[in-house]
């Protein structure tokens, strides 16, 4: 059944051009830009754990909210027995914030101490392609940006329950940073059992939230049509093309750690694409 509502509004625009500078020289330019917003408008939910929301997926789904929205804990420093905590709900009573350490699951309703960082998935796109031309020689790239989203950046990896994690490349890091503004690497109170329950809070830390917005440079293409009174002393070939390719050869960003935000660090099957090339010749007899 029907179970939800949402709504999407969206505006795309494209411009192009096609230039002739003179007789061999030209230019072709194309450019794309596409805006979306969605948010879910009706869905009825008595209450949210505080895994369904950092899960993602249909589970936090969320009326009021779009539906890529990341959802984050806003560390809290140690609590009395030097256990890391996230704020919690809203006390009438004392007027400040419950406090949940990371020992346990936070109880009650995860919307009332999990905060909403932005989407996941880019609001704002843009792509520019362009060729040139002079006599036979062809030149074109494309470029590509995502604008207006939100990834979780790379972090120390916290020992789970199943497959635990060797510390990474953060732990130095980690270890020399103030336990007040950022979580401890290891434990320094008086309950290092639940040590491995962390994990379950860790990786979803509002500071851990970072810019996805990026610029790549997707494709670079360069070809040569080799001329027809040099194939006629050759003989036997119609036509002749020599190119080169590069693929993911620039990646521009702003995040903490230079992380691709479609690849992020450490993300399990997700490694960062190389630049690639390649190279050939066609020939047509």
């Amino acid at each position: 059944m029907n179970a939800a509502e949402m709504i999407n509004r969206g505006i795309e625009l494209e411009l192009g051009t096609q230039q002739r500078i003179s007789r061999t020289i030209s230019w072709t330019g194309r450019l794309n830009m596409a805006y979306n917003h969605n948010r879910i408008t009706n869905l009825f939910r008595a209450n949210y754990h505080q895994e369904d929301l950092t899960g993602g997926g249909l589970a936090s789904l969320v009326e009021g909210y779009a539906a890529s929205t990341l959802w984050s804990f806003i560390y809290a420093g140690l609590d009395a027995n030097g256990v890391p905590s996230i704020r919690g709900s809203w006390n009438s009573e004392t007027g400040t914030y419950n406090l949940y350490n990371f020992n346990f699951w936070a109880p009650g309703d995860a919307r009332g101490f999990m905060v909403a960082s932005g989407p996941r998935t880019a609001p704002f796109l843009v792509n520019f392609s362009s060729t040139f031309r002079v006599h036979d020689f062809s030149v074109s790239f494309l470029l590509t940006g995502k604008f207006g989203h939100v990834f979780n950046g790379f972090t120390f990896n916290h020992p789970a329950t199943i497959n635990p994690n060797l510390p990474n490349r953060l732990l130095t890091e980690v270890m020399n940073s103030d336990p007040s503004v950022r979580p401890p690497a290891m434990p320094i109170g008086a309950d290092p059992g639940r040590f491995f329950f962390w994990d379950r809070f860790f990786p979803f830390l509002e500071d851990r939230v970072q810019s996805a917005a990026h610029v790549r440079l997707a494709e670079v293409n360069v070809s040569y049509n080799v001329p027809r009174q040099v194939l006629d002393r050759i003989g036997g070939i119609e036509r002749a093309r020599i190119y080169a390719q590069g693929n993911n050869l620039l990646l521009i960003q702003n995040n903490l750690h230079n992380e691709d935000p479609e690849f992020p660090l450490g993300m399990t099957g997700a490694l960062r694409p190389r630049a690639s090339f390649t190279f050939g010749v066609n020939l047509s007899f």
